[in-house]
This record gives structure tokens, sequence and C-alpha cells, in this order.
């Protein structure tokens, strides 16, 4: 754990701890916008750290789904996984173990996955380079299990489940190459992306595999369930929910997709108060 601050975040340690040790809920959106949008749902703000390159922070509490205080954080991790990459480790670094980018993106599933729909990613296609930094691209890139449980809990209590997804996403190092087929390679691009339609994947973006790499291969311990029901040893939970805003040629209005902005950000928030839920042994586990 640094002592800090830490270089592009501008924070120190105490400043992200919380929840009894396991330290402040961390909400990862892409934009600084959507960091001060989500920190206007949360019942109190206590402090904003504005930074030059605008990964701006908002450190909060909200209450959780059981009535009980969480303290969380909206933190801008910038655009694509090489600038996610540097957000997340120096989070890690700085002793939060719990992250959830809240994220947009295009449907690969465009006939059944439609613009306006939520997506819980499960685990994500690493077709990017940073992550491949960190271990070899066998390795698999998944959301925690208690994030994707989390988000399907918050579904439900939101009533948005017949429109909620959850599965496999893609994530990409570049958008106009890989997803708009520019370029000399156009073709394979084309290809590629039939290919993902075909695996069922759900919808495209360009950060979540490098959040659940990073959190995976960076968590200190693997421990029991016995020992993590306990408290008595902890990981790092990372996932992603992603608002759909367009896919294949269709793509929603700036009007459209304001408004799934902002569901998605009330999304988020739910999840995150189902998750305290699970964290402190209650929810849906065996005993």
């Amino acid at each position: 754990m640094s002592d800090g601050p830490s270089h592009h975040l501008k924070l120190v340690a105490d400043q992200l701890a919380g929840n009894g040790g396991r330290g402040r809920y961390v909400l990862l959106p892409g934009s600084p916008g959507r960091a001060k949008a989500l920190s206007e749902l949360f019942d109190e703000v206590s402090e904003e750290v504005i930074t030059p390159r605008h990964n701006d922070s908002y450190l909060g509490r909200i209450k959780a789904a059981d009535g009980s205080h969480v303290d969380v954080a909206a933190i801008s991790t910038g655009m694509g996984p090489g600038s996610t990459e540097i957000i997340a480790t120096e989070l890690i670094m700085l002793g939060v173990k719990r992250m959830l980018r809240v994220g947009t993106s295009g449907s690969v599933q465009f006939e059944t996955v439609k613009v306006g729909a939520q997506v819980i990613a499960t685990g994500a296609v690493r077709d990017e380079l940073a992550s491949q930094h960190y271990v070899c691209l066998e390795y698999p890139a998944l959301a925690h299990p208690d994030m994707v449980l989390a988000a399907e809990q918050a579904a439900f209590a939101m009533g948005i489940q017949d429109r909620t997804y959850k599965g496999v996403v893609h994530t990409k190092g570049s958008l106009y190459a890989r997803a708009a087929f520019m370029g000399p390679r156009g073709d394979m691009h084309r290809a590629y992306k039939d290919e993902l339609v075909k695996a069922k994947v759900l919808a495209s973006e360009m950060e979540a595999s490098v959040l659940f790499t990073v959190s995976q291969t960076l968590s200190e311990r693997s421990p029991s369930l016995a020992e993590e029901r306990a408290g008595t040893a902890d990981v790092i939970k990372a996932g992603t929910v992603l608002g759909i805003i367009g896919g294949e040629d269709s793509w929603a209005s700036e009007e459209r997709m304001a408004e799934i902005v902002a569901e998605s950000c009330r999304f988020s928030i739910e999840t995150l108060r189902h998750l305290h839920v699970l964290d402190q042994g209650q929810g849906r586990h065996p005993a």
C-alpha cells in the first residue's frame, strides 16, 4: 500500500479508507462529468479532488440496502485501457478493494441487446495490450462473482431486469479501427466482429478487461469462502456495468444517451448498496 499522494489521482490512502477496513467502494466512470453526476447521487459528498488530467475524485457516503452507511467514491479513469490501468493500479496501491466500472457501450448482440439496455459483465475478451503486460493472454479477465450478483440484485430492485443482460463483453484497444473498420485492416476487423457476434459476446467497450485483470493479478491472496465471509481475509472485487447507447448502425440521440447514462449511474449506486450487504455476510450465500 502506498503512503501517497498517488501520482495521477493526488490521493492518499487515508482518503480512501472506510467500510470497516475494506476501503471505499469506488465507482469508475470514464468521463469526469459522469464522476460528478455520480457524486450528485451520493447522500453526502465530503471531498472533491480535481486533477490536472481530470482523473477527478468525489468522496462521500450512500446508504446500503440494509440502511447502513457505505463510504464511496466516484473517480474518472479517462478513456481507454492504458488510462484505466493507471487509475486502477494507483487505487489498489492506495488500498482500494472494491471497484465498479460505470460505462457506455455499443451492443454486439444488437438484435436482442438494444439501445437502452444495461449489461452486467461477467468477463471480458482481452482485445487490448495493457493487460498483457500483467499476465499471458490465456489468463481470463473475470468480474468478481459478488459484483455480478450485487448488480443482478440491483437490476431486480430497480425493476429493469427485463432489459438487463449478463455475460461476456469485448474490450478493445482501438475504437475507430476495431469498431468502425477504418484503415487497411478493415476487412479483418469486420470478420473479427462477426466472430464476436457468433460467440454471443454482449457488448463492446474499452476498459473492463484491464480492470478485471489488474484486480485479479494484484490481489494479495485467494481466501477460502469461509475466510472471505468471516472477514478474516479479503480480495479485490471488480465489476462492470454498461449502458447500451448504440449497436450496428443505430445510435442513441444525445437526449436518449443522457437518459441511458443517468440510469447507469443509478444502477451502479444500487449495485454498491447490494454489494455492501453481501460483504457483511448477508444476502444470497450459503450459511
